[in-house]
Order: C-alpha cells, then sequence, then structure tokens
C-alpha cells in the first residue's frame, strides 16, 4: 500500500479530498505528525523512516531540499509537488 504524509504547508482540504474520495488511503496529516515548525530535513527524514510519500506545495524550497536528502545518502519513497495555485 502507497502511504503519504501531508507536509504543514499542504493545504488541508487536498488531504481530506482524497479521504473523502478514497477512505482506505493512507494518508497521514501535518497534525497528527506534528510536523508544524519542523525543517524540511526533519520532515524528509519522519517520511523516509515511515516509508512515507511527502505531499507538499512548497516548490520553492523542497526540491532543492529533497536533493540534498538523496545526496547524503538516504532513501525515500519519494514528494509530491502541488503548486499554490492548483485548484
Amino acid at each position: 500500500m502507497i502511504r503519504f504524509l501531508a507536509d504543514a504547508c499542504l493545504a488541508y482540504y487536498i488531504v481530506s479530498g482524497c479521504l473523502r474520495r478514497e477512505p482506505s488511503m493512507d494518508f497521514k496529516a501535518a497534525a497528527s505528525a506534528k510536523l508544524q515548525g519542523k525543517s524540511d530535513l526533519e520532515v524528509l527524514t519522519l517520511a523516509a523512516q515511515e516509508g512515507r510519500i511527502l505531499v507538499t506545495q512548497d516548490v520553492r524550497t523542497m526540491p532543492r531540499h529533497f536533493a540534498d536528502f538523496l545526496n547524503k545518502p538516504n532513501h525515500s519513497p519519494g514528494v509530491i509537488l502541488i503548486p499554490q495555485n492548483t485548484p
């Protein structure tokens, strides 16, 4: 099963909409993961430790931090970037 982790900057309506469409989806909200105030590296580390794909709207800094994270070397299931202006 694919597992997801919502970044703190991800609009909650995206998480709730995904869960409404597919209730069996394993999509952990940022609040339940206590991500508020965590650095990108901390968020990426948590997602990797839990085997979750990080879903974020942070298209400005997360791509660079994700590349740095993978160059350490670390393993990650991935990151999904959703621009803020996505309807």
